[in-house]
């Protein structure tokens, strides 16, 4: 599980393991077929790869500024939003450069 796409190297700048190197890191390990895997007690339904996007990134200070825009598509199946309210039935991002259509 990560807490935070923007605490990786994004940029791919820092660690000259290009972008995304602990994201990488943990989905080669995850999609290792060296093993058998264990047998399921259901059917499989597909995988989800769940991220947690903190808004905040957007006020770190360049070049680490980190904007949901910068998301790779590929990485994540589902993503947690956390800065979010509610208003009357509708649920709408706290920031309102988030009301776009990205």
């Amino acid at each position: 599980m990560f807490w935070a796409l923007d605490l990786d190297d994004f940029i791919g700048d820092e660690c000259d393991d290009g972008a995304y190197p602990l994201i990488s890191a943990v989905t080669k390990e995850l999609t290792n077929n060296d093993s058998p895997p264990p047998k399921p007690v259901t059917a499989p339904t597909g995988f989800h790869r769940v991220c947690y996007f903190d808004n905040q990134g957007q006020y770190i200070k360049s070049p680490y500024t980190f904007e949901a825009a910068q998301i790779d598509g590929n990485l994540c199946t589902h993503i947690i939003y956390k800065s979010a309210k509610i208003v009357g039935t509708d649920i709408m991002p706290t920031e309102t450069n988030d009301l776009g259509d990205s």
